[in-house]
């Protein structure tokens, strides 16, 4: 029989399910798996690919991979419904594009760019974590995130 404690309890049961519940439910086990583990290994990438930016040597290898972690995570997050993610994504990914067309000037990243990128990839690890550990809301993002760097790239 249903009765009004039941229908309240289903409402909070649901109102309290964690992300990773949330996308089990609505996905197949193996994406969600598939997902989370290429979502730690490019998070866990992103650092030392951040700093690349600042050394001509790595500076073009690195604004690839970046662009290409950036874009993967972007078209996942947004295909699972993870808006926030997939936002974050976008913005990060709309900041680095304009790297591309200094791959081949001999120009590296500034240092205010590398530095809001080194924030914005603990803002990625923050949401991975909020997934894996089954958080009901993803972290604020970090108010220092808001300030865009007004330059890009700097001559090496």
């Amino acid at each position: 029989m249903l009765t009004f404690g039941r229908i309240a309890q289903n409402f909070f049961d649901e109102a309290d399910m964690g992300l990773l519940k949330e996308l089990e439910t609505k996905y197949d086990f193996d994406v969600i798996d598939d997902f989370m583990t290429h979502f730690g290994v490019m998070s866990m990438s992103l650092e030392p690919l951040i700093v690349g930016l600042s050394k001509p040597e790595t500076f073009e290898s690195s604004v690839g991979e970046i662009l290409r972690i950036f874009r993967n995570l972007h078209s996942a997050s947004k295909f699972l419904g993870l808006e926030p993610v997939a936002k974050f994504m976008g913005l990060c990914l709309n900041l680095c594009e304009g790297l591309n067309q200094a791959k081949s000037s001999g120009c590296v990243a500034s240092d205010e760019l590398v530095d809001w990128l080194l924030l914005a990839a603990d803002q990625i690890e923050s949401y991975r974590r909020n997934i894996d550990n089954d958080e009901v809301y993803f972290t604020i993002i970090n108010p220092k995130l808001i300030k865009m760097p007004l330059e890009l790239i700097k001559q090496s």
